[in-house]
């Protein structure tokens, strides 16, 4: 078994010139700023057609999805309303567990917090920087042992 040493470059300087490396801190910024918005303002969008209307919405420090099947019958014409960064009072920085709430009129609404999309981002682009250095290292490896032709 290798140690958590041997997988990661040798030289730091080989982690900073890979795309990947700054690809992936540019998400991480972009997600930790999504969430510092959403602790103090509030941002959505509304989507209303025949059959219900669904809400996303960005605030308290989390993502909201809510839906809700129109059950008059009547027919309502579609429309989209768009509301960016409307201030909050108080905010909360989200630290509750994601959860999803269903009622017997068909109102759904899932709550999704930002430190869950940020630690899920964090494991898959800190997994896909070890295994890349893992997988150029082998490659670089096999390539060496290959005797060369004269």
């Amino acid at each position: 078994m290798m140690g958590l040493a041997s997988m990661f470059p040798r030289s730091p300087a080989s982690l900073f010139r890979r795309r990947s490396f700054w690809a992936g801190l540019a998400i991480l910024l972009i997600i930790s700023a999504a969430w510092v918005n959403a602790v103090h303002r509030r941002s959505y969008i509304v989507w209303n057609t025949s059959k219900g209307n669904l809400l996303i919405t960005h605030n308290f420090g989390r993502i909201e999805i809510e839906a809700e099947a129109n059950r008059s019958g009547r027919r309502r014409p579609s429309s989209v309303h768009l509301r960016l960064n409307q201030p909050m009072k108080s905010g909360s920085p989200g630290w509750e567990l994601p959860h999803v709430y269903l009622d017997r009129s068909a109102h759904l609404i899932i709550y999704i917090p930002y430190w869950l999309i940020l630690a899920t981002f964090l494991a898959t682009w800190s997994s896909f920087l070890i295994w890349r250095t893992l997988s150029i290292r082998k490659h670089l490896g096999e390539s060496s042992n290959q005797p060369r032709a004269t």
